[in-house]
């Protein structure tokens, strides 16, 4: 237990570019990853699935997934003549620099559309991604063709200015949030406890009333969901599971290094969409962007918890944000 707890306790040392490669190739957890090597900063690991030559869509995963969530998708995508790029924000293969806050990983992610050549894009994000994907329709605006946020977050020093958005959220994420306000240090014992259960007990700990039977039985072992979160879990966590409590601390501990008005200003059509009993992302989050950007449409889906955004259920939504892009056009 020493070796493990010290692994997921401390973030490892930066990858060096053999074992990006080594990690990276056939048999190995994070097989099919590609390699960007940019000209600043550490190379950025990243996934592309669907049609190579479709339209580009940079999609951006939620906490405990790497891009690999989107690999579930890649037949949606390819029927849609879609071009999915999903970039290593946190965990896996990422390694953001300590000081990093959201507006850095947003950066991030334009640098890999600059590094494609890829001028304009479809944005989509889930959950953790919703907050880095607010920050690059406030660095780039002139990029982004349209925007699906599914399960949007808010970072912290919004929802302190705004404490009425979190009312009804689950007690564990509730906690999580006021930690990396007030006491952040204490986000890694944590992580550690998290990390330390096996990958079976991490799921079970995703489960409660709020879910619709559907997610319930998502959740359950011997459906295909389970076996695919479990892989996401395990690449995710293959270097250790601090990332976790580090993703916690820059984006509801420290400032995001954007604002709303910002984000506001750009002018990006934002497509936000969450679940009527999620209450993680809970609907006044989307409510209050909804309100406050005003290019912005809301959909809330009746019946549907914390889970909407992933598996099948994404699908549903990333085709009625595709719909409304179609209407607005």
């Amino acid at each position: 237990m020493g070796l493990a707890s010290r692994r997921i306790w401390k973030s490892p040392p930066p990858l060096s570019d053999a074992e990006l490669v080594r990690r990276t190739a056939p048999g190995s957890r994070s097989a099919g990853a590609r390699i960007a090597r940019l000209q600043e900063g550490a190379p950025l690991t990243y996934w592309e699935f669907g049609d190579p030559s479709g339209a580009p869509l940079i999609a951006l995963h939620g906490m405990g997934a790497s891009g690999l969530m989107y690999s579930a998708h890649d037949e949606f995508f390819r029927a849609r003549g879609l071009r999915c790029l999903a970039p290593n924000l946190l965990g896996g293969l990422a390694d953001p620099p300590p000081s990093s806050r959201l507006v850095d990983l947003a950066a991030s992610v334009i640098r890999l559309a600059d590094h494609l050549r890829i001028e304009k894009f479809l944005l989509i994000a889930i959950s953790y991604g919703t907050l880095v994907a607010l920050g690059v329709t406030a660095l780039a605006p002139n990029r982004i063709e349209r925007a699906g946020l599914f399960g949007p977050l808010l970072p912290g020093r919004w929802m302190t200015e705004h404490p009425e958005v979190t009312k009804g959220a689950r007690p564990n994420d509730a906690a999580l949030w006021s930690t990396a306000q007030r006491f952040p240090a204490l986000l890694y014992p944590m992580t550690a406890l998290f990390g330390l259960s096996s990958t079976a007990a991490k799921i079970r700990s995703f489960v409660d009333a709020n879910l619709s039977a559907e997610e319930r039985a998502m959740l359950q072992p011997g459906h295909p969901f389970h076996t695919y979160f479990a892989t996401l879990l395990e690449e995710c966590g293959q270097r250790g599971y601090w990332y976790m409590a580090f993703g916690a601390e820059l984006a509801w501990g420290r400032e995001p290094g954007f604002t709303l008005e910002q984000v506001d200003e750009g002018g990006v059509p934002l497509f936000l969409e969450t679940g009527a009993q999620d209450n993680a992302h809970l609907p006044a989050m989307a409510e209050y962007l909804h309100r406050r950007v005003r290019h912005s449409s809301l959909n809330i889906v009746a019946g549907q918890g914390r889970f909407g955004g992933m598996g099948p259920l994404l699908e549903a939504g990333i085709d009625r944000f595709l719909a409304t892009r179609t209407l607005n056009a």
